[in-house]
């Protein structure tokens, strides 16, 4: 039988290029604040779209921090790889997944009645970049669900 699996954007940031690590915007608001899952079941994936916003955007790297008092393990540290200015003839930025294709999944559990809090740091000297965060679950089955 064919497994449930739910996509969601959990975090975003814009305008900003923190050098120290600053919490981060939830869904695709503008304002700080805790992403609180939708189903019950694992968080299996994490997906990062890192980009620029003018032709002189630069984001050598970043670092991204998940917090949730429930996990075993409460804070998870991602590291991504940045991208150099914008300008003409500009490099594509590939999306960054956690595990990469080919690993086995995190299998972060997750719930309606927890949270999950982000922070990012940049290095260096960042200039507007953009970052987007998409989580990847799986659900767990249930009555409301088709297993």
């Amino acid at each position: 039988m064919a497994q449930a699996w739910f996509t969601d954007v959990m975090f975003n940031l814009g305008g900003a290029a923190p050098t120290v690590f600053t919490s981060m915007n939830v869904g695709t608001s503008a304002a700080v604040g805790p992403y609180v899952p939708k189903f019950t079941g694992l968080l299996q994936k994490i997906r990062f779209y890192l980009s620029g916003q003018a032709a002189t955007s630069l984001a050598e790297n970043a670092f991204v921090t998940f917090n949730c008092n429930q996990w075993v393990i409460q804070t998870h540290t991602f590291a991504l790889n940045g991208f150099g200015l914008q300008t003409a003839p500009a490099q594509p930025i590939p999306v960054q997944d956690y595990p990469p294709a080919g690993d086995a999944y995190l299998g972060l559990p997750v719930n309606p009645a927890l949270s999950i809090t982000a922070q990012v740091q940049y290095a260096y000297s960042p200039v507007t970049p953009y970052l987007a965060i998409v989580g990847m679950f799986q659900i767990a089955k249930g009555p409301n669900t088709a297993a």
